[in-house]
């Protein structure tokens, strides 16, 4: 199992806190759940994801794929807490 706690801010200065956590190992199990939904989101959400498939270039996850991503991970069994 496995469980991250994020502290983020943003360029306006708002602060908040969230947590993501699930079962498996995450050297193994979990990464490996991370890499595939992350691949399956571009090639069957590309329309829903932060600028369509006009929008390109060198990306994290997070601005690449948004909310689509969170969604598939909870699928997937990986939760999230807090103000998403």
């Amino acid at each position: 199992w496995f469980d991250c706690k994020f502290i983020v801010e943003t360029e306006d200065g708002i602060k908040s806190v969230f947590n993501m956590n699930g079962k498996g190992d995450p050297g193994y199990k979990v990464t490996s759940k991370l890499v595939s939904e992350c691949a399956l989101c571009l090639i069957e959400e590309i329309d829903n994801l932060p600028g369509g498939s006009e929008y390109g270039g060198v990306l994290t996850c997070a601005s690449g794929l948004g909310n689509p991503l969170i969604a598939r991970l909870r699928k997937a069994g990986i939760n999230f807490t807090g103000p998403l």
